[in-house]
């Protein structure tokens, strides 16, 4: 629906009586509008965004932003209730129109019946646009069959069967490409080109004949036998009358050469000198014959055919003189012989945006390190959160720039995201990050719920209630991201349960252990109140973060604790490693060095916990006397800022979990899955285009490229 929108080929329905305020909304604003929805599939799940649509949910989820005064949100809230209307009327539209049909994941068979697809067939074409006057009438025409089929009494039967009786009736209707009020559409007119079947080519009465695709696969016929009914049971059931692979061989070429026999007039036969799956085809037998008869020679061996034939014909033009329009002529004028001419000049010079793309193609297949492969010195010191006051880093920003430089410039400076959209996955509900995302808030829900009276987690009470608490998460998730089947949800479901009893389990040990008492969570730090962490020489780091939780250890310090659901092989730490892991793992250092003030008391301990049967309920710890040689590493990494050096990652696992390896790390991939998110960031670096051509370069050499 959304690629529907996107090209023009249908319109939300207008409305039913238009306010004098109204305005109209463009096709491609109503697809992003429910691309935003993130709908994926079902009946249920269309419904449920024609709910939010209509009932003024989707307009309440407008968030504020902030330093944005009320007019500016009041403002945003209104364009979003003119989004929601276009497409409110045309999912409306659809679900009403649109029958009982198999969804993906059940496997509950539908039936259904031809008029009743003719029906949703009708209801389909009121939304989309004809153009011209020969869409007018092959429109016209699909409606009065589709009518007809829709008022005739088929029974129902199953929903596969409906559908391939209904491509049946429409099977022989045809698109004119051009009509007139004198000439019928399906006459051969004079002056145009008329396309007919090998059993009719006889019959046109032209003079001038083209016979294409002669190449020995596909005019000779198959050449394999059938895979399902093989010759030699065919030879065994002959009283069936189905024949053999060669005596249909033989019946393809008796069609071939017959109609070969009728044809009048001048006839040119070719073929193809590349098969459908790229690799060379040579002339068929039939070519072969023709060429014999022509110059009267029945020895003329396939070679001396083939080099008879000279150069093959293509959509390059010999010279100017031949061309038809103005493709060819640019095709002709980058000929010279038998070699190809570079454009890219005239290219430069006709359409100039694209000179952006075609420098950054150009500067990355060099040699020369330069501002496409990550230096920009015009970023110098822009993006610097020591120079430039009010910019702190998070943690996870710190990483990235260790990570990937050029990674953390993508999403940093110039505001870069990936799409989300919801794939189907047969075998998949949630990612890493939607599970991750559900655990986080069942264990904060749970250790609210306790905090205070922690020692009760050890009854069987305690395990009853994370129960329901993991349920009650899962369902609101499930309102969001839909699953692609009930098997692949209860397996899920029963893994997230287990997750929860793991880390109930996690929880009680460590409270007989260690006797530290649950006291805050989801602590955030330097989002109001600025958190500095100091790098001596004067310098101060502006940083902030989010903590998941904060425990009261006995002696009245505090313990930082941090979930994580994935694997714990890549946390564990390594005498090999450099420090920190070159910057990779920053964040236990960053909350101990920075979290105390806000916290209001020392921090001596930080937790990664892995609180999942693939976590193993495993612990790695960072104690405070640990986490000062951070301060160094985070002092080497803001040096990148400082100097403009964003240059990509050499380090393929660095790569491998980054949504922006592949406009990082593959060349002439173009953005296509990136939106670009409105800031102050993003539109100096959009202003600034000369100065970073890398940001101007990856939508030109998109379309470059395609």
């Amino acid at each position: 629906i959304r690629e529907a929108l996107e090209a023009g080929e249908i319109e939300a329905p207008p409305e039913s009586s238009p306010s004098a305020d109204s305005i109209w909304r463009p096709a491609v604003a109503v697809a992003r509008t429910l691309r935003r929805l993130g709908i994926g599939w079902g009946r249920e799940r269309y419904a449920a965004a024609l709910r939010a649509l209509t009932d003024g949910t989707y307009v309440a989820g407008v968030r504020h932003h902030e330093d944005e005064d009320p007019d500016a949100e009041a403002g945003r809230r209104e364009a979003r209730a003119r989004e929601a209307a276009p497409l409110a009327r045309l999912l409306a539209h659809l679900l009403q129109i649109t029958p009982a049909v198999p969804e993906l994941g059940n496997i509950a068979p539908v039936r259904s019946s031809m008029p009743r697809l003719a029906t949703a067939t009708l209801g389909y074409l009121d939304l989309v646009r004809a153009n011209g006057q020969a869409e007018q009438r092959s429109m016209a025409r699909l409606r009065g069959r589709l009518e007809r089929l829709a008022d005739s009494d088929e029974p129902e039967r199953g929903f596969g069967s409906a559908i391939t009786a209904l491509r049946e009736a429409l099977a022989d209707l045809r698109a004119w490409s051009d009509v007139s009020d004198q000439d019928k559409p399906w006459a051969a007119s004079g002056g145009a080109v008329h396309l007919t079947d090998m059993a009719h080519a006889g019959t046109t009465g032209r003079p001038r004949i083209f016979v294409v695709g002669l190449d020995a696969d596909r005019a000779g016929g198959a050449r394999l036998q059938d895979p399902i009914f093989v010759d030699a049971m065919r030879y065994a059931a002959a009283d069936t009358g189905l024949p053999p692979s060669t005596v249909r061989a033989d019946e393809h070429r008796w069609r071939l050469l017959t109609m070969l026999a009728t044809l009048r007039g001048r006839v040119s036969l070719s073929y193809s000198v590349s098969g459908s799956d790229g690799r060379d085809a040579a002339p068929s037998g039939a070519l072969l014959g023709a060429y014999r008869a022509h110059v009267r020679d029945a020895g003329v061996s396939y070679d001396e055919f083939v080099h008879a034939l000279g150069t093959p014909a293509c959509a390059v033009p010999d010279n100017t003189r031949s061309a038809l329009d103005t493709r060819d002529v640019w095709l002709a004028s980058l000929i010279d012989g038998a070699l190809l001419l570079d454009g890219a000049s005239a290219v430069r010079a006709g359409f100039p945006r694209t000179e952006y793309g075609l420098a950054a193609r150009e500067a990355l297949d060099g040699d020369t390190l330069c501002d496409h492969h990550g230096l920009v010195p015009a970023a110098a010191g822009l993006f610097s959160p020591t120079l430039n006051a009010g910019r702190p880093l998070s943690p996870s920003a710190l990483e990235l720039l260790a990570r990937c430089p050029r990674a953390w410039f993508y999403s940093y400076a110039l505001g870069l995201r990936k799409q989300d959209e919801a794939a189907y996955d047969p075998d998949r509900w949630l990612d890493a990050m939607q599970r991750g995302s559900l655990l986080h808030l069942v264990y904060e829900r749970f250790a609210r719920e306790y905090a205070g009276k922690q020692e009760q987690i050890v009854d069987d009470a305690a395990r009853a209630r994370m129960a329901e608490i993991v349920d009650a998460a899962i369902a609101e998730v499930e309102a969001d991201v839909p699953s692609p089947s009930r098997t692949v949800f209860e397996a899920e479901w029963r893994e997230l349960r287990q997750s929860a009893n793991a880390f109930l389990e996690m929880e009680r040990d460590a409270l007989l252990r260690d006797g530290g008492r649950w006291e805050s969570f989801e602590v955030e730090f330097g989002f109001g109140e600025p958190a500095y962490l100091d790098l001596g020489d004067g310098q101060q780091l502006s940083v902030r973060g989010r903590i998941d939780r904060v425990d009261r250890m006995p002696d009245d310090t505090l313990r930082i604790i941090d979930y994580k659901t994935g694997s714990v092989s890549r946390f564990r730490r390594n005498p090999k490693d450099a420090p920190y892991k070159g910057g990779r793992q920053l964040q236990p250092a960053v909350y101990l060095l920075a979290a105390g003030e806000q916290l209001g008391a020392s921090i001596t301990q930080f937790e990664y916990r892995f609180p999942t049967v693939k976590g193993e309920n495993a612990i790695v710890p960072l104690t405070a006397a640990e986490s000062h040689g951070a301060v160094g590493v985070i002092a080497s990494l803001l040096e990148h800022l400082d100097e403009g050096t964003f240059v990509a990652t050499t380090d393929d696992s660095d790569c491998r979990y980054c949504d922006y390896a592949t406009i990082c790390r593959v060349r002439n991939v173009g953005t296509a899955d990136f939106v670009k998110i409105e800031s102050p960031l993003a539109t100096w670096a959009a202003a600034r285009g000369p100065d970073l051509p890398q940001y101007a370069g990856m939508h030109a050499r998109r379309e470059v490229t395609k």
